[in-house]
């Protein structure tokens, strides 16, 4: 029997080989010159020459936009009902719009292991050429960063990651990037099979651009990739699409939404997925994964695609894949320090450091009946809406009479389901 010594030494040597031959022609990154941390060749294959069964499984759950009152209060009803075998609390990697965001939320999920990073200003595209140049592509792209810093208190060395609105990427964006330091990307779409991804066991692990972008960078209109270039020290994390198993598919984000400005999020998905349809979507593509080539799970979301049904399903999904053995739910970030220097499954619950914090296990509001909302200050209907994971029609059709636009503080909301047999506090049915 081969001893342990000769077993790495074999995994290494193919996976040398892999990276050389890997990816389209023009690719071309020597793992012998390309050397962790600073430096990883893009690969279907983990770093670190680990035997398949003692790489980690990372699950990593990624929000884009603003972090609001309706963010925090579905954001919760997920991650703060689950724990790493370690103790460690889940987290969750966000992509933060500065237009809308609250400080106090975003501090608070910070506070508690969460990531910040970067979305943009105001979510306007981040086409090539972009309106005002340089300089002006440059503040639209970090001006989330500065207030997180500068308002939220966030320091800079912890806002590392970026991530396009509306996945429009170029060379451009990912120029300003490296001249500003960042650690890494998130905005290039990953399908399989292709060049990167032969198949759905073998999907391509995060890696940093020094020696190029191999990804197919056309899937939406007006991102491209040139071969010429060269970030050192900016990775990228590929975003995994979500396919059936005949190779349908069904999500880049978002599972079961719409698509959103023909971008096609949901892609083939024209309505919402049931709990049960959610569940065993995000099962598939997660056993894909653990029983290959263990490239990182991730889930990636807006706040309006959370309802009843899709935290329900998130949670089942979460409950199914902690409870195995090496799966760990961890931030972007995370999953890179790892791959500069990576552990086995047997050092992981040493690894996977976190504060220690009493989290408060929230409860999803949604699907609730006959609850009554009472407005706070700044709240529209669409914030109470989203809050409560309800469309802004179903909320206007149990409060007629209401304009949902002009809310005064203390006004009271009837929240769906609402039907004749609920009631507001101090009033009788035939009043409701």
């Amino acid at each position: 029997m081969a001893s342990a010594a000769a077993l790495r030494t074999a995994l290494l040597l193919a996976a040398c080989c892999m990276a050389l031959g890997f990816g389209p022609a023009w690719y071309s990154c020597d793992p012998n010159k390309c050397k962790a941390p600073e430096c990883v060749c893009a690969s279907d294959s983990a770093p670190g020459a680990l035997a398949p069964e003692d790489v980690p499984q990372f699950i990593i759950l990624t929000h884009d936009d603003a972090i609001t009152a309706a963010t925090d209060a579905n954001m919760r009803a997920v991650i703060t009902n689950h724990k790493n075998k370690n103790g460690c609390n889940m987290p969750a990697t966000f992509f933060v719009l500065k237009q809308d965001t609250d400080c106090e939320l975003a501090r608070k999920f910070y506070d508690e292991n969460s990531e910040l990073a970067i979305h943009s200003t105001t979510h306007v595209p981040l086409r090539d050429p972009f309106p005002g140049g340089t300089a002006a592509l440059e503040a639209e792209m970090f001006g989330a960063r500065d207030f997180l810093n500068q308002t939220c208190g966030i320091p800079l060395e912890d806002l590392v990651g970026f991530r396009t609105p509306l996945l429009a990427h170029n060379p451009p964006v990912r120029a300003a990037l490296s001249k500003a330091g960042f650690l890494y990307d998130s905005s290039i779409p990953e399908v399989w099979p292709g060049a990167t991804s032969p198949n759905a066991t073998a999907r391509l692990w995060p890696y940093s651009m020094e020696y190029g972008i191999p990804q197919d960078c056309a899937y939406f209109e007006g991102s491209r990739c040139d071969e010429s270039e060269r970030y050192p020290g900016l990775w990228q994390f590929p975003l995994l699409e979500l396919e059936q198993d005949g190779g349908q598919l069904v999500a880049v984000m978002d599972p079961g939404q719409q698509a959103e400005g023909g971008l096609g999020y949901g892609a083939n998905v024209t309505g919402g997925l049931s709990a049960d349809a959610l569940e065993e979507l995000l099962r598939t593509n997660f056993d894909f994964s653990y029983n290959g080539n263990r490239a990182p799970f991730g889930l990636y979301i807006h706040t309006p695609w959370f309802n009843k049904d899709t935290i329900e399903g998130t949670n089942r999904f979460l409950e199914y894949a902690l409870q195995l053995e090496g799966v760990y739910a961890v931030t972007a970030r995370q999953v890179i320090e790892w791959m500069q220097d990576p552990v086995p499954i047997s050092q992981m619950d040493d690894w996977l450091q976190c504060k220690q914090v009493n989290v408060t296990v929230v409860e999803s509001l949604a699907g609730k009946k006959c609850q009554v909302h009472t407005v706070k200050s700044g709240e529209t209907g669409g914030v109470v809406a989203g809050i409560y994971a309800v469309s802004l029609g179903d909320l206007a059709a149990v409060n007629p009479g209401t304009d949902l636009n002009v809310l005064a503080v203390g006004d009271t909301l009837n929240i769906p389901p609402w039907d004749a047999s609920c009631q507001k506090p101090g009033s009788s049915k035939t009043d409701s």
